[in-house]
């Protein structure tokens, strides 16, 4: 019998968007406050499609900086790396508190996106006006990390494998996610789908 694992959910979401989606929960259960998160990465959905206006959305739901950049050739890029952004406000939900800039991979390749996003960087080039802290990086990857795989991808960042993420999502992701993951799941696991494994 063969067994393949699908690409997408059945509503034409890409599994992974839905990884992403999964990494924003786990981001934001992290920080303590998983309402306070957003999925950057592109193709977008819940921000603005354009790189320009997703950029002042994000500037806008965090309270910091002033503005999309200026840069050169801005609305060329798709998310430039970031796919997800979770910060822990303050009751006055002023500028000057803890946000998570995060890149998950996916595929077989991930050990060449460990550090890809470097959070500074990606705020200079993108948004006018200072970030009182600079973003924490994170990378996100779905696949249980051995020590040895972990060792890179862990300096300087944040590392959430499938473990961790596990550990913070647990059983308690709301309804419509977590009918997602287990629709696609039950998909992916048709035998047959998408040839032999």
């Amino acid at each position: 019998m063969s067994v393949g694992i699908a690409d997408d959910h059945e509503d034409g979401t890409t599994v992974y968007k839905l990884f992403e989606e999964l990494s924003a929960v786990a981001a934001g259960r992290y920080l303590g406050d998983s309402k306070t998160t957003a999925v950057f990465g592109w193709p977008r959905q819940g921000l603005p499609a354009g790189f320009r206006d997703a950029v002042t959305h994000l500037v806008d739901l965090l309270r910091e900086g002033k503005a999309c950049g200026d840069r050169e050739n801005l609305n060329q890029s798709n998310d430039d790396g970031l796919d997800v952004v979770a910060w822990r406000d303050f009751p006055d939900r002023r500028a000057s508190k803890l946000i998570l800039f995060g890149q998950c991979a996916v595929g077989r390749h991930w050990r060449e996106k460990t550090h890809e996003l470097r959070p500074k960087s990606w705020c200079k080039r993108n948004i006018a006006g200072a970030i009182a802290v600079d973003p924490i990086p994170a990378f996100f990857v779905p696949r249980a990390l051995s020590e040895e795989d972990a060792g890179d991808a862990r300096v300087d960042q944040l590392l959430l494998d499938r473990c961790r993420i596990s550990s913070l999502c647990g059983r308690t992701l709301d309804d419509p996610l977590e009918q997602r993951l287990q629709d696609w799941i039950d998909t992916s696991l048709k035998p047959g789908r998408h040839g032999d494994c």
